[in-house]
């Protein structure tokens, strides 16, 4: 078909009105459902605590960078304070905006307007091996497409600021999240290796010179970052919970069940496979030096997928730039062909290329249905409908236990820095663990003292166990294996509730006696 004709749906004068009804169906379960995703609720209390005056990495702690929370915070300011509109509209927003700049890069690049509606296409089936929900990856694709725009124009017209600039937006894609960062090696490796091959040359000189470049552009923005931590009293705390733990994240890999994150590996790897099959027959003959620098991003991705061995599906989201960029040639030549195709063949393309979107559809359909998604746990809403029960809007709440979404729930705010307390016990995720799982060794006393800092500085109304209601399996995280909590909670909180299996404490008047419950435990 030529390239002017109108070709439907895919390519034609309304192919964009087609995606943009395309995403917002995808993501139509994130509006109908409000919280879909415990990473969601982390980092909209995080904004939430920023709003509250609570210094960030000091007051609030969480250990991405500090993109990711400013985005929800803006979400909040510009959408509502409603989380359940403003986060779903996020998460469209940036999604279709990295749609929009990935087609805007083929475009560039091909001169061919559907090249360019490919590759926004392709960024929707590369991003299928996730639901609704919003995370850090989805936030940092939108600097990471205008990094590849950046390099695009800088391979084309060899211009040092548009290296600079690429490398400007790589850094700000790793101030999102710290995996992003591989970027800067990716770009820096495709541009300076053939000339580097070579022995002293102009071309060997220029190579550097961009390679230096790109990276006094990935500098900048991390300086500028470290500038206003530090000038904003929380640097140390940035560099402790953004750098540190994240490094020991990778360090404590070793210990989580293989079984546990097979079925998360292969359902992304099956959401994407077509995104994956259109982009791998491009990367056998990369055709310039945009196109090798996307292979050697593609190859490097797996290191930052891979190497904390958590395998959610979310991290294949580092995926789609490269992927959408390099099959998106692959699938206008598909379409071209596709009339050539027997009827049969032109059915299994079909199947191959739709079983995907309808999968995602039919699973968070049916997720939905069942109750599945976090913001339905019938634990946590029996606990939250207790807590706006029996507790004011302004009551702090301590939790014993990994389950951020109760905050949100309940519309309370987090008592201490921490709005889980896994880092106190390891910092595992309890789904990845094997059972009879003995945390004893990994108790970090640091995290244990600094949340009875917290503690014994701000009194929290409430304190929340939930490891004896067993939600997020923290039942393999007894609070009774923390005594110093456990005697904290008992000289200054007494019992006065069980909803759901949850024990819930409330912070004992002065004169009163701490301890256990009187016989009314359902009324504080």
């Amino acid at each position: 078909m030529p390239p002017g004709e109108n070709s439907g749906i895919l390519f034609g004068r309304s192919a964009l009105l087609w995606l943009f009804g395309a995403l917002l169906l995808l993501r139509a379960t994130g509006f109908a459902v409000g919280l879909t995703n415990l990473d969601e609720c982390d980092f909209w209390l995080f904004g939430r605590m920023m709003r509250e005056h609570a210094l960030p990495y000091v007051g609030v702690a969480d250990i991405k960078p500090p993109l990711t929370y400013l985005a929800f915070l803006a979400a909040g300011l510009l959408f509502g304070p409603h989380r359940t509109l403003a986060v779903p509209l996020l998460g469209l927003s940036v999604v279709f905006a990295c749609a929009l700049l990935l087609g805007a890069t083929a475009r560039y690049r091909s001169g061919d307007a559907r090249t360019g509606l490919a590759a926004a296409w392709l960024t929707l089936w590369a991003g299928l091996c996730e639901g609704p929900s919003v995370n850090a990856e989805i936030l940092m694709n939108l600097p990471s497409a205008a990094a590849l725009y950046a390099y695009a124009r800088a391979e084309r017209e060899k211009r040092f600021a548009s290296y600079f600039a690429a490398g400007v937006f790589a850094a700000l894609a790793s101030l999102f999240k710290l995996q992003a960062g591989i970027l800067w090696p990716a770009l820096g490796l495709a541009t300076a290796w053939p000339a580097l091959r070579e022995g002293p040359s102009p071309a060997r000189k220029r190579a550097l010179e961009t390679a230096s470049v790109l990276s006094a552009g990935f500098v900048l923005p991390w300086a500028l970052a470290a500038l206003v931590c530090a000038r904003g009293g929380y640097l140390a705390g940035a560099y402790d919970w953004v750098v540190r733990r994240n490094v020991f994240q990778i360090s404590s890999a070793q210990v989580f069940a293989l079984e546990n994150v097979l079925p998360s590996i292969a359902a992304a790897l099956f959401a994407t496979a077509f995104a994956w099959w259109l982009a791998l027959r491009e990367a056998r003959q990369p055709r310039d030096g945009f196109e090798r620098a996307l292979v050697v991003l593609l190859v490097l991705t797996l290191l930052p997928v891979s190497v904390g061995r958590r395998f959610y599906e979310h991290y294949f989201l580092q995926f789609v730039p490269p992927l959408a960029l390099l099959g998106a040639p692959q699938l206008v030549a598909l379409r071209d062909r596709f009339a050539g195709f027997s009827r049969a063949r032109r059915a299994a393309v079909l199947v191959f290329a739709l079983s995907a979107p309808v999968g995602n559809l039919a699973f968070t359909a049916h997720r939905a249905l069942a109750r599945g998604f976090p913001g339905q746990d019938s634990k946590a809403l029996a606990i939250a409908a207790w807590l706006d029960e029996h507790t004011a809007p302004s009551d702090r709440v301590f939790m014993w236990g990994d389950y951020s979404a109760i905050y949100c729930l309940a519309d309370r705010l987090p008592g201490t820095r921490y709005m889980r307390t896994a880092p106190q016990v390891g910092d595992f995720d309890p789904l990845h663990l094997p059972e009879g799982f003995d945390f004893r060794p990994y108790r970090s006393e640091r995290d244990i003292g600094a949340a009875l800092l917290d503690l014994e500085k701000n009194r929290p109304a409430i304190v929340l166990d939930t490891s004896p209601a067993d939600v997020h399996r923290w039942s393999l995280f007894p609070l009774d294996a923390v005594p110093d909590l456990r005697r904290f909670i008992a000289l200054h909180y007494r019992e006065v509730g069980r909803p759901a299996g949850a024990v819930v404490y409330r912070l004992a008047d002065a004169g009163e006696p701490a301890g256990p419950p009187s016989q009314d435990s359902e009324r504080p």
